[in-house]
Parts: structure tokens; C-alpha cells; sequence
């Protein structure tokens, strides 16, 4: 889908051009690549994490799952010629044709985020969007007769994302896996890797209900 609103993108940008030039260089590095621990700084500046969570589900609710005019989610592109899962199909099309290995992944939310697209109405809509990624992957399997890809689940509610949340305009205390409800930390990120080439870390524990892999036979 096409995910913001065009007078949304317009302050966006706006607001971003505002940044100063030594704001942007310590918020990114020599070669362009975000500076991850900038974001230690930025969240206590902006009043915790509780506030910061608060913000990002207030625009997921009001610009980017509803975006203006239709206030309307759906998989269409701008000019509603296609389904945006058509892409989708298109790349796993060309990994599966070349031997691509390939690791499908829905990436880990916040239950607050979680609970905030159930308050929306959109949960189905999400449980089938899931769906669509298994059907899609498993035709395409069965098309080149070959294994079906890896489809791994980190949403829904698990014991990392069910963590706690800082009261709010707590500045001291930060979360350990999460900057916000939809950008998850580095650690996360490697608990996620470990998991995938399964990589057996002295340093880290994989939580047991943490990474599902999803397909026809248990997604229902």
C-alpha cells in the first residue's frame, strides 16, 4: 500500500528539512548509515519511551493504517490498478526461479502497537495479510518444485513483545527491546539472526515463544 497521506508526507518532509546540520551529523556516519545509539539521546530529549510509543501509534492510527481521504487500509498501489502483494510475488518469483535463498519474516511489534490495530479494526485485515504471504510463498514452491521458503512470525504476543513499558516522561529508564512499537533494537536484531542461521550465542537466550514459522498446515 501506499502508506502516507500526501499532506502528511509534505509536513514530514518539512519537518525533517528543519533539522540542523549538526543534528544530521551526529545522527549519521561518514558513509550515510544511521548512528543506532543517537536514539538513547533522542528518546530522553522527547520524554521516554512511553511518549515516544504513544506518538508512532497515534500516526499509525490517524495517517498511515488510515491515510486521507478514504480514512481506508488496503493492498492497492496509488492508482488502484494492482494488489501491492503482487510485488511481493514478483521478487519471491525471481528468488525462487534463480535459487535465491530466502527468509520471509514479519518483524516484531509492541503489543500496545498490536492493540492499537485491533482498536482500528484492522486485526483480520493483518491475520489474512499473513495468510496471503504463506499462499503466495507455497504456490510458488509448488510452481518450481522446490522446498517453500521460510516464513517466520515475530508479531503477536510474546514475552519480548509484551515488554514493559517506562511510566510516562520517564527519561532514565529505557526498554531493552524496543525504541518504539514498531522499531525494534539491535539486540532484538540479533536474537532474530541467531534464530535464522541458527547461531548458537553464549551471550544470548532465544526466548522458546519467541519466532514462529507460519504455514497452511498452522497459520489457522
Amino acid at each position: 500500500r501506499e502508506p502516507f497521506s500526501l499532506q502528511w508526507y509534505r509536513k514530514y518532509i518539512l519537518r525533517r528539512n528543519l533539522i540542523t546540520t549538526s543534528e544530521s551529523i551526529t545522527r549519521f556516519m561518514k558513509n550515510g548509515q544511521a548512528e543506532w545509539t543517537y536514539h538513547f539521546q533522542e528518546i530522553r530529549d522527547n520524554g521516554g519511551n512511553r511518549v515516544l510509543m504513544q506518538d508512532v501509534e497515534n500516526n499509525y492510527k490517524n495517517n498511515i493504517w488510515l491515510p486521507e481521504p478514504e480514512k481506508k487500509f488496503d493492498f492497492q498501489n496509488m492508482n488502484k490498478s494492482e494488489s501491492t502483494l503482487n510485488y511481493y510475488k514478483q521478487i519471491l518469483d525471481i528468488a525462487y526461479r534463480d535459487g535465491i535463498e530466502v527468509e520471509i519474516i514479519v518483524s516484531p511489534f509492541h503489543a500496545s502497537l498490536l492493540e492499537a490495530l485491533d482498536e482500528v479494526g484492522l486485526w483480520s485485515i493483518f491475520e489474512n495479510w499473513k495468510k496471503s504471504l504463506v499462499e503466495i510463498n507455497e504456490y510458488l514452491s509448488r510452481k518450481y518444485k522446490v522446498p517453500a521458503f521460510s516464513v517466520w512470525d515475530y508479531s503477536g504476543y510474546n514475552s519480548i513483545n509484551t515488554e514493559a513499558v517506562p511510566p510516562l516522561n520517564d527519561t532514565e529508564n529505557l526498554m531493552m527491546w524496543f525504541w518504539d512499537g514498531t522499531h525494534f533494537r539491535p539486540e532484538l536484531g540479533e536474537i532474530i539472526l541467531d534464530q535464522l542461521l541458527d547461531y548458537k550465542s553464549d551471550e544470548r537466550t532465544i526466548p522458546e515463544d519467541f519466532g514462529t514459522i507460519i504455514n497452511s498446515q498452522n497459520i489457522d
